[in-house]
């Protein structure tokens, strides 16, 4: 069964400031200012589960706790799903010049969350494996690689 995606409420007060009352003239000052007011909710936000996430010993890259690494790793997917949305909202509206700061201090912010997302438990708990069982390269191979590589 597929699941029906609604757009997030935060999107729906950004709209809304979009379409004036009847007679009054569009207030481009007033979508810029409410999407100010988002971007700082969803970085709040962000801070917020990186708080707890934190405080629970970076639970979302704990592979020897899969349920709760699951439902820390499930608040930043969504998080970054609705921050995800708003960047591409204010995209679309052209608002992402005019609050290039803020616009890209999120964007920064939802691409290290994808990041880490996409380091996968299984990954975590191999590579834990590779070090506890010695499978590892010394600093110096690393940079006699990376220098070889460099010289083709």
């Amino acid at each position: 069964m597929s699941q029906i995606i609604h757009p997030t409420p935060l999107l729906d007060l950004l709209a809304s400031s979009k379409a004036p009352h009847a007679g009054e003239p569009q207030n481009a000052g007033g979508l810029a200012t409410r999407a100010l007011q988002l971007i700082d909710f969803e970085l709040s936000e962000y801070a917020r589960i990186t708080e707890l996430d934190l405080g629970m010993g970076r639970l979302s890259l704990r592979h020897t706790d899969p349920h709760g690494a699951a439902a820390m790793r499930s608040l930043y997917q969504q998080w970054a799903s609705q921050a995800d949305e708003l960047l591409a909202r204010l995209r679309n509206y052209g608002l992402h010049e005019q609050l290039e700061e803020k616009y890209e201090e999120l964007e920064r912010a939802v691409g290290r969350t994808l990041a880490m997302l996409s380091v996968t438990l299984d990954s975590l708990a191999q590579a834990d494996e590779q070090a506890r069982t010695g499978q590892t390269f010394s600093l110096e191979e690393v940079r006699r690689e990376l220098r070889a590589a460099a010289g083709r």
